[in-house]
C-alpha cells in the first residue's frame, strides 16, 4: 500500500487516431478491456481510484462497475485535454500525493510505481514522474527537454524532433497536492482549441524551482495505445509475457508463436500445450493435462491428467478424469464424466467476484 496516496485515470480521450468510431478502452488485450488493467494494477497498490471519462463514458463506465464498483468516476463534458481533466476533479483531492496517469497504459506494472513513489517520497519531490528512452522515429509525443536548467515537455514532431531529445514522459505523474492546488488553474489554454495539458506543470515547476524528479524505465512498460498498430504489438507483448510466466510455472508449449491465451486462464504445472492451441475465458487447464493442436477451449475446466485430442471446440464445460474424447468434436455447455459437484459457471461465477 501507498500511502496518503490516491490516483487519477485520464480516460476521456476521443481515440482520434484509432479511425474506429468507438473509444479504444473498450478494446480487449488478451481477453479484457483495456481500461481494466490500469484498475487492477493500482487496486493491488490498495490505491483510492477516480476516473475522468467523457467520450462514450456509458459504455466505459458500464465495464468497469461490473468489475470494479468501488471506483469512482467525474464527468468531462467537453475534451479540453489532460490539463483540464485534472482540474475537475480538484473536489476530490483528499491525500498528499496525486498519481495521475493515463488509461492506455496496459503493460504498466506495480514494480514502477513502487518506484516511482519511492524516489518521489525519498527526495521530497514536488513532482515525480516516468520517462523512457525511445528511438527516433518513435510516435509517441512529450519528449523531454533540459535546457539551461530549465525541464519541460514538448510534443515536437518528428521533423523538428533534436536528437538528443531521446526520452519520453511516459504520462505517468505523481504530484504533491499542496504544488497542484497552487498551480493547477494556471496552466495556459491553447488559443485555438482551448485545451490544457499537464505537460506544462512540469515547466511550471522548473521556472519556480520545485524539486522534479524522473524514474526511467523500459519503453515496454510504458507503451501507449495510440492505434490500432500499437493495439497489435501490445497485445503480441502481454501474450509473450503470459506465456513465459506459465512456463516458469511448470507448463510446457509446443510452439509460442502460434498460441492464443487470454488473461483469465489458469494453467496448472506439467501441463503441455500443443501448437495452435486456443484458450480463452476463465478456462483451467488441471495439473498433468495435454491440449491437442488446434484445440480451442473457452470458459471450460479440463481435470487432472486429461488427454484433449487436436482440433476440439471445448466451451462451457468440464472435462473430467479419464474421458476419452473423439477427434474434431465439438462439447458446449456440458460436462463429461461428471466427478465434482460444481459446474464451470459457478466457478467463473466465484472467479469475477474476486
Amino acid at each position: 500500500m501507498l500511502e496518503n496516496v490516491q490516483a487519477i485515470i485520464l480516460a476521456g480521450g476521443i481515440s482520434e487516431r484509432f479511425h474506429t468510431g468507438k473509444t479504444k478502452l473498450i478494446e480487449k488485450i488478451c481477453g479484457t478491456e483495456m481500461i481494466l488493467y490500469p484498475i487492477k494494477l493500482l487496486k493491488n497498490l490498495e490505491i483510492p481510484i477516480t476516473l475522468v471519462i467523457g467520450y462514450q463514458y456509458e459504455k466505459i463506465k458500464n465495464i468497469i462497475q461490473k468489475k470494479y464498483p468501488f471506483c469512482n468516476f467525474v464527468l468531462q463534458n467537453e475534451p479540453l485535454g489532460t490539463g483540464h481533466a485534472l482540474q475537475i476533479t480538484q473536489h476530490i483531492w483528499s491525500q498528499n500525493h496525486i498519481l495521475i496517469m493515463h488509461a492506455d497504459i496496459p503493460l504498466l506494472t506495480t514494480e514502477v510505481i513502487n518506484k516511482l513513489y519511492r524516489k518521489h517520497i525519498k527526495s521530497d519531490a514536488d513532482i515525480s514522474f516516468i520517462t523512457a528512452h525511445v528511438d527516433d522515429d518513435s510516435n509517441q509525443s512529450s519528449r523531454l527537454i533540459i535546457n539551461n536548467n530549465t525541464i519541460k515537455l514538448s510534443d515536437e514532431s518528428n521533423e523538428e524532433l533534436d536528437p538528443s531529445h531521446c526520452c519520453i514522459s511516459a504520462g505517468i505523474y505523481l504530484i504533491k497536492r499542496s504544488f497542484l492546488e497552487a498551480n493547477v488553474h494556471i496552466l495556459t489554454k491553447d488559443e485555438i482549441t482551448g485545451e490544457v495539458f499537464i505537460q506544462e506543470l512540469v515547466q511550471i515547476g522548473s521556472e519556480q524551482q520545485a524539486k522534479i524528479v524522473t524514474q526511467q524505465v523500459s519503453f515496454d512498460t510504458v507503451r501507449s495505445v495510440e492505434t490500432l498498430a500499437d493495439l497489435w504489438a501490445i497485445e503480441h507483448i502481454r501474450r509473450s509475457n503470459l506465456i513465459q510466466y506459465w512456463m516458469d510455472h511448470g507448463v510446457r508449449f509446443a510452439n509460442t508463436l502460434n498460441i492464443i491465451i487470454e488473461e483469465n486462464v489458469k494453467i496448472e504445472p506439467g501441463s503441455f500445450i500443443d501448437a495452435g492451441v486456443i484458450l480463452t475465458g476463465y478456462t483451467i487447464i488441471k495439473k498433468g493435462c495435454s491440449i491437442g493442436a488446434y484445440t480451442q477451449i473457452n470458459d471450460s475446466m479440463i481435470e487432472d491428467g486429461t488427454i484433449i485430442p487436436s482440433n476440439m471446440i471445448i466451451s462451457n464445460a468440464i472435462i473430467t478424469k479419464q474421458t476419452t474424447l473423439q477427434p474434431f468434436s465439438q462439447y458446449q455447455g456440458n460436462t463429461q464424466n461428471v466427478t465434482c459437484g460444481i459446474t464451470f459457471a459457478t466457478h467463473k461465477k466465484n472467479m469475477l467476484e474476486q
